[in-house]
């Protein structure tokens, strides 16, 4: 799941859960009728509002004699789709309240979608009130990192003072980062991207485990993932600093899977330095990833005799030369036509080789001719070599 995904399911969570939380300022006692009947109700009406104010009620005053009863209403729903993670998401809050490892273990069946639902809203409410026994169930869960961001999440949301200095002194790792997204996403919501911003660069510079860097890093692509004008502004702020170039690729690939042409322009009419090439040559190569034809209409005719565009020469013309299957040797060549025009001869040699291991891949008489006539033997035999030895480490991987 993609962190813009992630923050908009959690969002939508949150106001679930918000509601949930209003039950008790409505009757001190539930509404009429067996739990089990009003919930089925609830379930069959079309409107989510409605089917969300009717929930609330009854699943606020359930006690654990009469979940069996309401999971079983549930349960009846996945036939028909299932009863939506809204209400999935108020009966998870009123169960982690009563018995959060039960309902885990009675929800492991359930549908895959409406059990992942499950399992994230538990330990997010569990997380809430136990934290550390939430941590150490979902330790034990081997996702894609999920069930850890729930608890992390969890966590954040019980606004525990501890929380930062303990996230500080964990070692670098994917879940000090899960958990640092959690508190930043709970920061975003009081005080805005401002606050945030305020927040990391208040954080002590010997923090333990290089916490301050990595929280800026993280801080950055969050805001970066919403808006990243704002995040850009900030990066530049830190230009100067050794997060500099780090935090401008950051925001740079985040920028492109919005806005390509606003990102990639930002990028183009920056003074050339190591960094911003670096972030230049990511957001474009990640660009011609998911819209390849886009990608390369993008570029200008000019661009082999305009500096600002010498870091992308080579992505571009491999990008020209694989994109047409059907008729490969002629993509080659279309390519290697432009790649000539290249001012920075360096550059242009670079392409060069890279084009040439192509095109012996594809029509090896006609490229061994043309890599001898431009002395590129040897640099296209090790690339080439190179490629094999990567493309073998890959396929010796397990699947997944």
């Amino acid at each position: 799941m993609t962190t813009l995904r992630r923050v908009m399911t959690l969002g939508l969570i949150a106001l679930a859960v918000a509601a949930f939380a209003l039950g008790k300022h409505w009757a001190a006692r539930g509404p009429g009728g067996a739990p089990d009947e009003v919930v089925r109700s609830a379930l069959s009406d079309p409107d989510p509002i409605a089917r969300a104010a009717s929930l609330v009620p009854v699943l606020r005053h359930l006690d654990l004699s009469q979940i069996g009863a309401v999971k079983g209403v549930y349960e009846a729903t996945f036939a028909a789709g299932g009863p939506g993670s809204t209400a999935i998401a108020l009966l998870c809050e009123a169960w982690a309240v009563l018995d959060p490892q039960g309902a885990l273990d009675q929800t492991s069946t359930w549908p895959r979608d409406a059990r992942r639902a499950a399992r994230e809203d538990l330990l997010r409410g569990w997380a809430r009130r136990n934290r550390n026994a939430a941590m150490e169930w979902a330790s034990g869960v081997h996702d894609n990192g999920t069930s850890l961001l729930a608890v992390f999440t969890g966590w954040a949301e019980s606004d525990d003072p501890a929380m930062w200095s303990d996230v500080a002194k964990m070692k670098p790792s994917m879940g000090r980062e899960s958990a640092s997204t959690a508190m930043m996403q709970r920061v975003l919501a009081r005080e805005g991207y401002e606050g945030l911003f305020a927040r990391v660069q208040a954080l002590p510079d010997d923090g333990p485990n290089g916490f301050k860097t990595a929280a800026i890093g993280t801080a950055t692509a969050l805001v970066a993932t919403f808006d990243p004008t704002r995040a850009m502004a900030y990066a530049d702020q830190q230009a100067s600093t050794p997060n500099g170039d780090i935090l401008l690729r950051r925001v740079a690939i985040r920028w492109v899977g919005q806005d390509p042409p606003a990102a990639m322009q930002n990028l183009v009419d920056r003074p050339a330095s190591k960094g911003r090439d670096y972030a230049l040559r990511e957001a474009y190569r990640r660009w011609l990833r998911r819209e390849h034809v886009a990608a390369l209409a993008w570029m200008p005719e000019s661009a082999p005799t305009d500096e600002r565009y010498t870091p992308l020469l080579d992505l571009y013309a491999v990008g020209v030369a694989r994109g047409d299957p059907e008729h490969p040797g002629d993509a080659i060549r279309r390519a290697i036509r432009w790649a000539e025009r290249t001012a920075d001869a360096d550059k242009r040699r670079e392409t060069f080789v890279q084009l040439g291991v192509i095109w012996l891949s594809e029509e090896p008489d006609a490229a061994s001719a043309w890599i001898a006539q431009n002395g590129i033997d040897a640099a296209v035999r090790q690339e080439a070599a190179r490629y094999e030895k990567v493309w073998r480490s890959y396929s010796r991987r397990p699947p997944g």
